[in-house]
């Protein structure tokens, strides 16, 4: 579902806010299962950044929280990423939501004063791997409702669908997206905005050919190009 999320603010061409402050965070391709510092997704961002994202649901404190975390500290020190997102579900620990969350954006800041336990904990971890406190700056853990029961950002993500295609198509278009993510991650591969484009019409979607989204600007270029080559 939240591979399925970057592809739908993708071809809309709009910001995840996932980096929010930080920059402007709109996908250009996603990769899965990268093997690297947050190895469940890949974004490129449209500057040329790189974002990893790790996806956790029901997380609590353990392993399963300071394992993703320091993995994408070390691939930010080592300058392979550029930014680092743990996205959570809303069943998972109010304390590595609310609490970690805020702290991880205030030592960004530089402030260390009166930290939760968990963000102590965290910083300890970070000083016992080598890595600089800095990291925090580019770190950030976000928490998304994509879960059947609970599907806030999936609405939010359906609804940029319908500036890119038509109202009838967005469950056509929805349920696409959704199942070439879990393709993806089975084959480990990439999508860019031009093979969403040819996805989304190899399943009947119907597309809004204008140029207010980069795949209904793609789409109304292939189109033009197609009609051009015909009379050639």
């Amino acid at each position: 579902a939240v591979t399925a999320i970057a592809f739908a603010y993708m071809v809309r061409g709009r910001s995840l806010k996932w980096l929010d402050g930080l920059c402007d965070d709109i996908p250009v391709s996603v990769d899965a299962e990268t093997g690297k510092g947050g190895d469940d997704i890949q974004l490129v961002l449209k500057g040329g950044g790189r974002c990893d994202v790790q996806v956790k649901r029901g997380l609590q404190r353990g392993d399963d929280l300071w394992d993703p975390l320091l993995a994408m500290g070390k691939a930010i020190t080592e300058g392979k990423i550029g930014f680092g997102v743990l996205a959570v579900s809303t069943s998972s620990s109010s304390t590595i939501r609310e609490d970690l969350a805020n702290a991880i954006f205030r030592i960004g800041d530089g402030r260390t004063d009166d930290l939760p336990e968990i963000a102590e904990a965290f910083l300890e971890k970070l000083d016992t791997a080598g890595f600089a406190r800095s990291v925090c700056k580019t770190l950030r853990i976000v928490t998304l409702s994509a879960a059947t029961h609970d599907g806030a950002s999936i609405a939010a993500a359906r609804a940029e669908l319908g500036h890119v295609c038509r109202a009838w198509t967005i469950d056509a278009a929805w349920n696409t997206l959704y199942r070439d993510g879990i393709e993806l991650i089975d084959r480990r591969g990439r999508r860019e905005l031009s093979s969403l484009v040819q996805l989304l019409k190899a399943n009947n979607v119907a597309l809004i050919d204008d140029v207010g989204s980069p795949a209904g600007l793609l789409s109304t270029l292939a189109d033009w190009t197609i009609r051009t080559n015909a009379t050639f």
